[in-house]
Protein backbone atom coordinates (compact mmCIF):
# COMPACT_ATOMS: atom_id res chain seq x y z
CA UNK A 1 0.00 0.00 0.00
CA UNK A 2 1.39 3.00 -1.12
CA UNK A 3 1.61 5.87 2.03
CA UNK A 4 0.66 9.78 1.52
CA UNK A 5 3.64 12.15 1.33
CA UNK A 6 2.71 15.64 2.16
CA UNK A 7 3.90 18.40 -0.77
CA UNK A 8 3.79 21.48 0.05
CA UNK A 9 3.39 23.78 3.31
CA UNK A 10 1.43 26.35 4.06
CA UNK A 11 1.52 28.65 7.15
CA UNK A 12 -0.21 31.95 8.01
CA UNK A 13 0.43 34.32 10.81
CA UNK A 14 -2.09 36.76 11.93
CA UNK A 15 -1.97 39.43 14.89
CA UNK A 16 -4.82 42.81 15.51
CA UNK A 17 -3.11 45.36 17.52
CA UNK A 18 -4.30 48.47 19.41
CA UNK A 19 -1.76 50.95 18.31
CA UNK A 20 -2.52 54.58 19.56
CA UNK A 21 -5.75 54.14 19.71
CA UNK A 22 -5.95 52.72 16.06
CA UNK A 23 -6.85 48.36 14.97
CA UNK A 24 -4.65 46.98 12.54
CA UNK A 25 -4.92 43.75 11.64
CA UNK A 26 -1.27 42.14 10.30
CA UNK A 27 -1.10 39.29 8.11
CA UNK A 28 1.40 37.13 6.44
CA UNK A 29 1.34 34.07 4.55
CA UNK A 30 3.67 31.79 3.11
CA UNK A 31 3.41 27.86 0.92
CA UNK A 32 6.28 25.73 0.13
CA UNK A 33 6.52 22.91 -2.01
CA UNK A 34 8.64 20.06 -0.10
CA UNK A 35 8.75 17.03 -2.73
CA UNK A 36 12.15 17.32 -2.37
CA UNK A 37 12.54 17.38 1.84
CA UNK A 38 13.13 14.06 3.45
CA UNK A 39 10.42 12.72 5.24
CA UNK A 40 12.95 13.23 8.41
CA UNK A 41 13.27 17.16 7.58
CA UNK A 42 9.76 18.17 7.74
CA UNK A 43 9.82 19.73 11.29
CA UNK A 44 12.28 21.52 10.83
CA UNK A 45 11.20 23.08 7.32
CA UNK A 46 7.53 23.15 9.65
CA UNK A 47 9.97 25.40 11.68
CA UNK A 48 11.99 27.50 9.78
CA UNK A 49 8.46 28.23 7.49
CA UNK A 50 6.31 29.29 11.02
CA UNK A 51 9.60 31.88 12.14
CA UNK A 52 9.27 32.96 8.71
CA UNK A 53 5.74 34.10 8.82
CA UNK A 54 5.69 35.29 12.42
CA UNK A 55 8.85 37.55 11.73
CA UNK A 56 6.82 39.07 8.93
CA UNK A 57 3.97 39.83 11.29
CA UNK A 58 6.29 41.36 13.85
CA UNK A 59 8.40 43.66 10.94
CA UNK A 60 4.75 44.83 10.21
CA UNK A 61 3.79 45.59 13.64
CA UNK A 62 7.45 47.27 13.96
CA UNK A 63 7.50 49.09 10.99
CA UNK A 64 3.63 51.10 12.43
CA UNK A 65 4.65 51.63 15.72
CA UNK A 66 8.14 53.11 14.47
CA UNK A 67 6.84 55.06 11.85
CA UNK A 68 4.45 57.00 14.34
CA UNK A 69 7.15 58.19 16.03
Amino acid sequence: MKQSRTTTLTASSRAAVNIRGTFYTFEASEEIDVRNVKEHQLQEEKDLLWNRVHSEVDKQIREVVEGGN
